[in-house]
């Protein structure tokens, strides 16, 4: 009965040898089932095993997934699935989600994929949120101009109550419900993970959930590699701002200088005055422009190539 059930169902559960009185399954099925495959709680034939393997080849071929629940025996346990697919495997490279997906290889980088692109837009989106500082135009005196003693302490005073850092956001990994709905806003994506290699829907078997819970332990280095590659762009940016602010004024400064030794130089009043005049439309009125370009973080520079 135990022999005809095994070659019918191409399994049989040790607990039901036991009911047959078999007082050492193991010794049993090494003996009378030498093409079985030996499990924590059954033997499976080595015939169903090929047939799997066969189906998981066919899927990784495919570049797709696979549910192997529904090409095994009914009864198995996740702790029996998983030493099956082991043995299907035979090595082939895969990863095994919930001790019953498949997932190939491609499939689960064109996940990372999404999960990349989608941090690093959020990990821009904080950098370049935190609060800019507002310069006002009466704030940048123009050349020449002086400032009385008691304008200058209170300017102090205003400046010592000014915080000297920001504080900074940080980009937030998101949830296993979040990287769901992610993962499912991806619509080419989605065709792929929509139905496995057989037809079987992702949404009936919860592929789409089993996939997050073995994608989700290294989330955070993505999120986390996102925002320090952010920022570390940000920085380079503001740098070269820097650089380019500086050498558009070390431009027009000279020019103001020797515009103000030649003022000195002139005795007529009404000379100075109308030279006066051309210095603050002309170059005074370029520093301005470039310093509020600057500081309003308008000034352009070329893209920083990674």
């Amino acid at each position: 009965a135990i022999d005809n059930f095994f070659r019918t169902n191409q399994y049989v559960e040790l607990d039901r040898l036991r009911q047959f009185y078999v007082a050492d399954p193991m010794k049993y099925v090494a003996s009378k089932m030498p093409n079985g495959l030996l499990l924590t709680k059954m033997v499976i034939s080595r015939g169903q095993v090929d047939q799997l393997r066969d189906t998981l080849v066919a899927a990784l071929s495919s570049k797709t997934w696979l549910d192997s629940i529904p090409l095994l025996p009914a009864t198995i346990d996740p702790e029996d699935c998983a030493l099956v697919l082991q043995a299907a495997l035979q090595g082939d490279q895969a990863m095994v989600a919930e001790d019953r997906f498949i997932v190939s290889l491609e499939l689960k980088e064109r996940c990372w994929e999404v999960f990349v692109r989608d941090s690093e837009t959020k990990a821009l989106q904080v950098v370049t949120s935190v609060p800019q500082v507002d310069i006002q135009p009466q704030e940048l005196v123009e050349p020449g101009a002086k400032q009385t003693k008691s304008k200058r302490k209170k300017k102090k005073d205003e400046d010592s109550k000014t915080p000297r850092s920001l504080a900074t956001s940080s980009v937030k990994t998101p949830t296993e419900e979040e990287a769901v709905e992610i993962l499912n806003a991806d619509r080419d994506l989605m065709i792929m993970l929509e139905k496995d290699d057989l037809g079987e829907s992702a949404e009936d078997c919860a592929f789409v959930e089993a996939l997050i819970v073995v994608l989700y332990p290294d989330l955070s280095s993505i999120y986390s590699a996102a925002e320090t590659q952010a920022r570390e762009k940000i920085s380079k940016e503001k740098a070269e701002k820097a650089k380019l602010f500086e050498r558009q004024l070390a431009a027009v400064l000279p020019r103001i200088e020797i515009h103000l030794k030649a003022m000195e130089a002139v005795s007529d009043e009404g000379l100075r005055r109308m030279l006066d005049e051309h210095l603050i439309e002309t170059y005074c009125s370029d520093a301005r422009k470039i310093s509020l370009q600057y500081f309003s973080g308008e000034i352009e520079v070329p893209p920083i190539e990674n």
